[in-house]
């Protein structure tokens, strides 16, 4: 094989990889907008419950941005 041809070869496979990126991301966009809708249209039913959030959910929250927060810092290279 020569060296155009493997160039062309990897192109090609770029641009599918490309494709099968963006038709994922709009199947999540897609599903997204559907769990969205199917939301909000249950939630304007008249027997919607609303469901008390439980305590530990906030504190669950905080911890995974400080986590985020530590790992985006420790990537960085530390405080400067």
């Amino acid at each position: 094989m020569t060296t155009i041809t493997v160039e062309r070869d990897i192109a090609e496979r770029w641009h599918l990889r490309e494709i099968g990126l963006w038709m994922f991301l709009g199947t999540l966009v897609m599903l997204f907008a559907a769990f969205t809708s199917a939301y909000i249209v249950r939630k304007s039913g008249s027997d919607w419950v609303a469901v008390n959030l439980p305590s530990i959910l906030w504190m669950n929250t905080a911890v995974l941005i400080a986590s985020s927060v530590t790992l985006e810092v420790s990537q960085r290279g530390g405080m400067s």
